[in-house]
Formats: C-alpha cells, structure tokens, sequence
C-alpha cells in the first residue's frame, strides 16, 4: 500500500493501538505513509510511538484535533506486537496458536476454551461450527477430535479474529474448515451442524449469548449438540 489511514477511537486499547502501527509499517512500500488522526490537540501517545516505529513523524495540530503522518523509508523491519502460547487438550498434541491485541484471549489459552473442548461431545467425521472463534483455539482442537473427515466452521464478527482463526488453522494442520467473518453467521446452512460450540463474551446483558443460542438451534441439524461456556448458569 501507498498510504494507510488509522483513525484510533478515544480511549481503547493500547496493545491494540501499538499493533496497528506497527501492522501499518509492515504493509506499506517504501515510501508510503501511514496517516494517523487523533482526538487529542496534544496527543501524548502516538507521536513517541509512530517515532520509534517509522524513524520520523509529522504534526499538523488544529484545536481540538491532530493529524500526524509518518512515511515508510527503507526497510526496517519491526516485529509486530503479537503473542504466540502453546496448548493441548485431553492427551492430544500440542498446538501453537497467534494472538493479537483486540481479539479474545490475547496471548493465554482461556479457561472457559478449556473447558468446552474438554466436555463437548466430538465425533470422527462431525461438522463443527466455531462460533464466535476468537484466534481459533476452540474449532482447532475440535478438528482434532473430528479427524481428517471432518470440517470446522469458524466464526466472529470480529475480521482481525478471523484473519487469526484462518492462520492458526492452517498453521496447526486442520484438514477441512471455513471461516466467516459476521455478526449474525449469515450464509450458514440451516441443519447443517453436528455440533456448534460457543464461547460468548458477557458483558451488561446476555444479549450476544442470546444470539448465539438462537443461532445454533437453527444450523444444528436433528440430534445436534450444542456447548456453551458460562460463568452463570441460572442467570435471572
């Protein structure tokens, strides 16, 4: 690319923030520019920051606002702010999986992931949907259990975790999967799951939890099996 354009919201995440510059720097040709806008007319964060990543930055502060850029010259490679962690389940072999900032779980296998592939209900030739993936962990070690006739489906509305899901699949030699990136699991075929597997996030309300319970009722096929991970299981 010529030219990247990073609008960060107010607040958020900072591995988050520092993972975008630094994907930005590796994207870019020599040359090119990476654009960054913030809300903040003395912004404390990303000038120190686009400084140590592409050598030079440039200001153009406008009460309340700044706009700063940065070109790409040479190549000086900077190592992106990711985390690798290693994991197996139930006696099996072990897997390597890539996490990044702004994606479930960065950097550590979750114990609720744990939990669902240890005592979900996998068959040799079963068609698993991964829903709401993350970086992959679960629907790579259902693959496992599911053997090369298998298939696993993943899905998040979140593309970044897609993206990781589809690397740590093919990283971890997974035979047969998909991998959606959408909010409502659209273009999924009704009945066609063995099992779904979910690991919703649980915020104020369960509303998120809600969808993916009413999404595998409807791609479950007769006599499907449905696990789900939570930490309140007789919610009011």
């Amino acid at each position: 690319f010529g030219t990247a354009v990073f609008m960060p919201a107010r607040g958020g995440e900072r591995e988050l923030k520092i993972d975008m510059v630094e994907q930005a720097f590796h994207v870019l040709r020599p040359g090119g520019a990476l654009v960054v806008w913030s809300s903040y007319e003395t912004d404390p964060f990303f000038p120190t920051l686009l400084k140590k990543v592409f050598g030079r930055v440039h200001e153009q502060r406008t009460d309340p606002d700044a706009v700063l850029w940065a070109p790409r010259v040479g190549d000086r490679p900077r190592r992106r702010h990711e985390m690798t962690f290693q994991a197996r389940v139930l006696g099996g072999p072990p897997c390597r999986f890539t996490s990044r900032p702004g994606v479930f779980s960065y950097g550590r296998f979750d114990e609720g992931a744990r939990a669902l592939v240890e005592t979900a209900e996998l068959r040799p030739g079963d068609r698993a949907l991964d829903l709401g993936c993350g970086c992959g962990v679960a629907g790579v070690f259902a693959a496992q259990q599911c053997g090369p006739e298998g298939r696993v489906v993943f899905v998040d509305s979140n593309v970044r975790a897609a993206a990781l899901a589809e690397h740590n699949a093919r990283a971890n030699g997974v035979a047969s999967f998909g991998v959606i990136a959408s909010s409502t699991a659209a273009g999924l075929e009704e009945r066609s799951f063995d099992v779904v597997l979910a690991n919703p996030p649980y915020y104020a309300d369960h509303g998120v939890a809600q969808l993916f319970v009413e999404k595998a009722r409807v791609l479950l096929k007769p006599d499907g099996r449905f696990f789900l991970v939570t930490k309140q299981p007789n919610p009011v």
